[in-house]
């Protein structure tokens, strides 16, 4: 496999030939790493995806504890490639394996095929690692080197700093795909990329040249949000559901050619049933492995826990690629070609390589925790160089070449660019965890920073890290042929403090094989945290990790939570949506509880009735169309009512937006509002409410340029005609003509007042209208009837 050449497009025209390069390379996925199959001929990434499913927070993102797991944040389910089609910046947080890598190459061969078949999106892909925004220098430059280490250095003439500078096209711009946040490690640095994208959209509030979406882990509290001065829309990944995770094994089965794929694929569900693999086989990647593992022998026990998975794939490519395997492995191949280019001498260097790879692999998975930040290349060159013969010191691009190539055909490392990188990120974190767990110096070193589990360590925020990597560690001592009492003692020791019985629920979660006493211990801890007077703290992280753990009084945590007046809203919610998931009626009855109690805030009642459509409740269009119709209610929390009603598919939604954006009383600022979200289910009668009220001379002009642009935004032409219009219509003031015709001509690069607290409302913010031309905005009323009114009622 080689990178993607600009030179091998079929096209001079530099975007064109852009687009199919990031195609292909988008083709490169970490899900196709198959048994028997050569390089180039792994399974395409269509052929295997499952659409994934994701929880739209619907406001910038809120964390209730640190603790907290973004999946029962209140919200609402959607499909998750609808980010790629919304206005707004997105935070996209899966936990390791969950798709995010996937997720935003399946988005980026998508939009790149609408421009290939002369339907052009509104938005021209770039897929970026986080790491890419590291280093100081102009933004174009950063994009520009960053799309080079992903396609290659043949790039480097054509697709230029200028080139992603300006609009790809006409009144179009770009999507910037940034994966890996999480993978920095140094929180400074976080903070750093965090803060360039902060300052760009701070001096481009309405993206009119670029457009993010972040994937990560899910981020600490102080990461994102309002302290960073920008607002972006929070989307959490789902987990696979029955049907999807049967969708997925039959499609690789079938992609591999395993004979009777329907029937293989009720064989590997009964599998992951009898071994209690169904959990962890709702992430795509451990899915994905499982699957592999079960294709190369179907007669062989699939292993048990996450760690014991990723320890049986890694062995498994490794006996495939060992010298002397059967079936000709990759490997011997491999050292014919080196012994007929360089000779015996170099041939037996790059088989002492090979013997030795997946070690080396492991000891560059550590030089990257560690923090070092060169090439796999060159780490791999420099862990080699004794190795090197000396007949190669007249040719020293040889020896990388050939490391290359050798580390390429592992099945753990696929090519970036000019570069190699593991096939996903966890990957390299097991490899890492067990060159540790190998090496009693760092393995003693290890242990006094992951096994603070007291509550000393909790108070001076020293407390273990619930990253994957640690519980890796944690896994990889216990299994380790001596054992390691200090890790069980620890761990039973940790058990009596909810931090450390948090850990333990995750361990127990993961398959790792723990004492059981102290898996009760740790479960008695966090029963006594979430029903015991201090539940406020970490109460209901103690909860949803005896949930995690499947155990018998989850439930009954949970609701003491939910149902606990003194709580806050935002801790409430999450626990009756988590006690919904399990089953339990009274979760659904907490929600529409809160969603009837008018005294509560209404941002929180919205957000009560949206967690309760999210989790498919049946009783949800009642409760939504009694907020979209509460009299006492601002019209924007109906109009947010409204919407979320009809996302569910019931009629009633899109009419209750109709009615108010039709409403002589409705402002012309809350009218189109309530026409944007109406075209936003699909319905085109609000795309006709906002170009009559671009044409409504009774507006104020403010507004009549706001309708204009969200009319644009949603590529409907008479949006830029009816700006330009605008801009040549003498009795507007001065300040929305010259809006209008920028606005028209593509040159946006700044936002007005009005502009700012509509998008600003539209993304959750809490606005200060205090500007008077604002002020007018909001309070002018409509004077003219749409003739739609006098049409048929909706039909959703």
């Amino acid at each position: 496999m080689t990178a993607p050449d600009p030179a091998g497009s079929h096209t001079s025209d530099p975007l064109t030939a852009y687009l199919e390069a990031a195609e292909r390379a988008a083709e490169i996925t970490a899900y196709s790493v198959a048994m028997g199959h050569p390089i180039d001929g792994r399974p395409s990434l269509a052929r295997i995806h499952v659409r994934a499913r994701a929880w739209d927070d619907g406001v910038e993102p809120e964390f209730t504890d640190d603790l907290s797991d973004a999946e029962t944040a209140p919200g609402s389910r959607v499909a998750a490639d609808e980010i790629f089609a919304l206005p707004d910046d997105v935070l996209l947080v899966g936990g390791p394996g969950s798709g995010k890598t996937s997720l935003l190459r399946t988005g980026l061969v998508a939009l790149t095929r609408r421009w290939r078949t002369g339907d052009p999106p509104a938005w021209a892909p770039v897929l970026l690692h986080a790491s890419d925004l590291v280093a100081r220098g102009p933004w174009p430059e950063l994009i520009a080197q960053g799309v080079r280490s992903r396609l290659g250095t043949a790039a480097e003439d054509t697709w230029t700093a200028s080139f992603f500078e300006n609009p790809p096209a006409a009144g179009r711009r770009w999507l910037i795909l940034l994966d890996g946040l999480d993978e920095i490690v140094e929180s400074q640095t976080r903070a750093g990329v965090l803060a360039k994208l902060a300052e760009l959209r701070s001096r481009d509030p309405q993206g009119s040249r670029y457009r993010f979406i972040v994937a990560t882990r899910p981020p600490a509290r102080q990461e994102f949000g309002t302290a960073q001065g920008w607002h972006v829309r929070r989307f959490d990944l789902l987990a696979l559901d029955e049907d999807q995770l049967s969708a997925l094994a039959r499609s690789w089965f079938d992609a591999v050619n395993l004979p009777m794929p329907e029937e293989k694929t009720d064989q590997f569900l009964t599998l992951l049933e009898r071994g209690r693999l169904t959990d962890l086989a709702r992430s795509p990647l451990m899915a994905t492995m499982l699957c592999q593992l079960f294709s190369s022998d179907t007669d062989r026990p699939l292993p048990s826990g996450r760690h014991a998975v990723y320890r049986a794939f890694v062995d498994m490519l490794g006996r495939h690629h060992h010298p002397g395997a059967p079936d000709e492995p990759r490997g011997t191949a491999q050292m014919q070609a080196v012994r007929r280019t360089y000779g015996d001498r170099t041939a037996q260097a790059a088989t002492r390589v090979l013997v030795t790879g997946f070690g080396l692999l492991g000891r560059l998975a550590l030089a990257w925790h560690d923090g070092d930040t060169r090439s796999a290349i060159e780490v791999l060159t420099d862990l080699t160089s004794d190795w090197r013969p000396l007949e190669l010191d007249d040719r020293p691009e040889a020896w990388p070449a050939i490391l290359r190539e050798i580390f390429r055909e592992t099945g753990l490392l696929v090519q970036r660019g000019d570069d190699l990188d593991f096939l996903h990120p966890t990957i390299g974190e097991y490899l890492a965890a067990r060159c540790i767990a190998n090496d009693p110096a760092r393995r003693a070193r290890a242990h006094r920073t992951v096994l603070r589990l007291n509550r000393l360590a909790l108070l001076r925020g020293t407390a273990p890290p619930m990253s994957l990597m640690a519980r890796f560690l944690v896994a990889e001592c216990l299994v380790r042929p001596d054992g390691d009492e200090k890790v069980r003692t620890a761990l039973r020791r940790g058990a009596s403090f909810v931090w450390g019985a948090c850990f333990i629920a995750q361990l127990d979660a993961d398959g790792t094989p723990l004492d059981p006493e102290t898996v009760e211990t740790a479960a008695r801890t966090l029963y006594r945290r979430a029903m015991g007077h201090r539940r406020a703290f970490y109460g209901l992280a103690a909860a949803r990790a005896l949930a995690t753990m499947r155990h018998p009084r989850a439930a009954e945590a949970l609701a003491a939570i939910a149902t606990d007046h003194d709580l806050r809203v935002a801790t409430r919610i999450p626990a009756a949506r988590t006690l919904a998931l399990l089953h339990d009626e009274s979760g659904g009855l907490t929600l529409i509880e809160l969603i009837k109690d008018t005294s509560l805030k209404p941002e929180d009642r919205i957000r009560a009735a949206q967690t309760l459509a999210g989790i498919g409740d049946a009783r949800r269009g009642d409760a939504l169309f009694a907020l979209a119709t509460e009299p006492g209610l601002q019209q924007h929390h109906r109009i947010t009512a409204a919407r979320i009603l009809g996302e569910t598919g019931d009629p009633e939604g899109p009419a209750i937006l109709f009615a108010i954006a039709l409403d002589p009383l409705t402002s012309g600022f809350m009218a189109i509002s309530a026409a944007h979200d109406l075209a936003g289910l699909g319905d085109p009668r609000g795309h006709e409410v906002l170009l009559d009220l671009a044409n409504d001379v009774g507006l104020y002009g403010g507004s009549r340029v706001l309708a204009a642009r969200v009319l644009a935004t949603l590529d409907d032409p008479r949006g830029r005609e009816a700006l330009r219009r605008l801009a040549g219509d003498d009795a507007l003031a001065e300040v929305h003509r010259r809006r209008a015709a920028d606005l028209g001509s593509g040159q946006h690069t700044y936002a007005s007042g009005i502009e700012s607290s509509y998008f600003g409302m539209r993304r959750g913010s809490r606005v200060i209208l205090g500007i008077l031309g604002i002020a007018a905005a909001m309070m002018t009323v409509r004077r003219h009837r749409h003739p739609a009114a006098d049409g048929p009622e909706p039909s959703g």
